[in-house]
């Protein structure tokens, strides 16, 4: 019986870690439509903003 229990404990144990450790997928990349009258500068500053923060 103590056998069958540590094997389900590790194998648990082992199941979670992998969970954890598995690369996010949901990273999302904002879409910049800059569709505004401004000048080439200000457009710069905005992208910058948007990068920095």
């Amino acid at each position: 019986m103590k056998f069958s229990l540590t094997l389900i404990l590790t194998c648990l144990i082992i199941f979670i870690s992998s969970c954890s450790m598995s690369p996010r997928q949901d990273f999302v990349k904002p879409d910049i439509n800059l569709k505004i009258e401004t000048s080439n500068k200000n457009k710069e500053i905005i992208i910058q903003s948007f990068v920095k923060g």
